[in-house]
């Protein structure tokens, strides 16, 4: 993290400046880019990979949240989207891997 000594209103303005930088590419940058998502479907998302590796068990949240360090309401927001998907199992309050 870069720290700035400058009066509060300069660091203001080169703080606007590099978050301007890294947000913004030009039309030509856009159109010759190759994109590649970084994560397909939630296949790479901690709590499918974790439910993956433990196949033969079935987790609660705050389980699956421990084990990945992760907050519950992100686990939980992402296992009722793998449930809807059909890759993940639910018994309340239980989680397995279909």
């Amino acid at each position: 993290m870069e720290i700035f000594l400058f009066a509060k209103h300069k660091w203001l303005e080169v703080e606007r400046k590099r978050k301007k930088d890294k947000m913004a590419i030009t039309r030509k940058q856009f159109v010759e880019a190759k994109f590649t998502k970084k994560n397909v479907k939630g296949e790479n998302h901690p709590a499918l990979k974790f439910l993956e590796k433990n196949d033969q068990k079935a987790f609660t949240v705050d389980d699956i949240a421990k084990a990945t360090k992760k907050a519950k309401n992100t686990i939980h927001h992402a296992l009722r989207s793998f449930v809807k998907k059909g890759k993940v199992l639910h018994k309340s309050p239980y989680y397995m891997i279909k």
